[in-house]
């Protein structure tokens, strides 16, 4: 699947606010190493599944209250993403009896580091830093604002679709940066893999969204 750069105009679309998740997928071997793994349609490792395993069981308290936290999980095509949302969706289903449905959004695919991907980070040219923060994108690679512009028309396409549903995204780290940009937030964080995390719009007093992350510790 391939995402060329389109344009750098800032986008005008704003995220719909409601509550929803977000679950980056678990470690890659590419991740290990930090290598941008973009669209390469790369798997998850065992310590990876662990994680996806990990963070579902972290939930499954969540769903024995009497309101459960999302009802639908929304995962990018890449497989990484995939066999997280599946791993999650095993789980908590083996752990509650509750099944979740899966759903595919293509517009939550990772972004495009053209030239850039499969590449190692190197310290000497900031690069990918400059690039959340609207410099021009590496050659045959989305820009920033590309990638929020599609990241937000997947989200609210979701959200549209799935009016009445609670969701969790399960997608990639830079479209969770591309997230935070939207949302004004600095971009520079990096979620950890497999970290589930709730998002809660601003209230009425016009405070920024609030994130709560839910993190657990598994040992290599």
């Amino acid at each position: 699947m391939s995402l060329e750069k389109q344009n750098t105009e800032p986008s005008t679309e704003k995220l719909v606010e409601k509550d929803f998740w977000f679950l980056r997928h678990g470690e890659t071997n590419w991740n290990v190493v930090r290598r941008f793994q973009g669209l390469s349609d790369i798997p998850l490792n065992d310590h990876g599944r662990e994680q996806a395993k990990a963070a579902a069981q972290l939930l499954v308290p969540l769903f024995q209250k009497t309101k459960q936290p999302f009802d639908i999980l929304v995962s990018s095509p890449l497989w990484r993403a995939k066999e997280t949302a599946e791993i999650v969706q095993k789980t908590i289903k083996a752990e509650t009896g509750i099944t979740l449905p899966l759903h595919v959004e293509n517009l939550l695919i990772e972004v495009n580091f053209g030239i850039k991907e499969g590449t190692l980070p190197d310290p000497t040219d900031p690069w990918y830093k400059e690039w959340m923060h609207g410099a021009p994108p590496p050659k045959g690679a989305e820009s920033f604002q590309t990638l929020q512009k599609r990241i937000l028309k997947g989200m609210n396409k979701t959200f549209q679709n799935f009016s009445q549903k609670k969701i969790m995204f399960v997608a990639h780290g830079a479209v969770f940066r591309a997230v935070r940009g939207a949302l004004s937030l600095p971009p520079e964080y990096s979620l950890p893999n497999a970290t589930p995390v709730a998002l809660f719009p601003p209230d009425i007093s016009g405070q920024s969204w609030n994130f709560n992350l839910h993190t657990v510790t598994i040992l290599a």
